[in-house]
């Protein structure tokens, strides 16, 4: 498993199944520094089927840094990118897609994304406008938002060809029955 931007998630030690599966997690140096501390704080050791790959989208090869830090492209992997997109623009996040399709076949990508109306401003969604004055007062302020049509040309011209698009409201009906 690949976590792109793991930031603070930490579903490798609260889920069972994960705890025998190989994963890499990708963020900033800085990030990593305060997660493996706080890691360490916690369990005394950090995990010994996590590697720690530090990572800066826009300057960094997301293949360089997987290969170079032991990913082998012959294992099926599964690459969760949560939380990200948002704060990237279209040519990072083409690139990343694209490195992705180049890191073996029968891999699995999950990620998100949001609609432009969100980063633009224009939608009554509660609570949208704090979350852009806060994200821009920590200097990370949203950048990209994209309609799922836009997104699936993306992934066609980065090399994907099994793609599944489905809004929230849709995830959460399949996958825990809720609207």
């Amino acid at each position: 498993m690949v976590l792109l931007g793991a930031g603070y998630d930490s579903r490798f030690l609260r889920i069972k199944e994960f705890r025998s599966v190989q994963i890499f997690e990708l963020d900033l140096e800085s990030t990593q520094q305060i997660k493996k501390a706080l890691t360490r704080r916690l369990f005394g050791r950090l995990p010994d089927n996590v590697t720690y790959v530090a990572l800066d989208f826009s300057k960094d090869s997301v293949r360089h840094k997987l290969i170079t830090a032991g990913f082998q492209k012959d294992k099926k992997t599964l690459f969760i990118w949560e939380g990200v997109t948002l704060f990237l623009n279209e040519a990072i996040i083409a690139e990343t897609l694209g490195h992705l399709v180049e890191m073996g076949t029968g891999n699995r990508v999950v990620f998100d994304f949001v609609p432009p109306e969100l980063v633009d401003d224009a939608t009554d969604y509660q609570g949208n406008r704090s979350l852009i004055k806060i994200c821009a007062s920590i200097k990370e302020p949203l950048t990209f938002g994209c309609s799922p049509d836009r997104m699936n040309r993306i992934l066609q011209e980065v090399g994907f060809n099994k793609i599944n698009i489905v809004s929230m409201r849709e995830a959460n009906r399949i996958y825990s029955g809720t609207d």
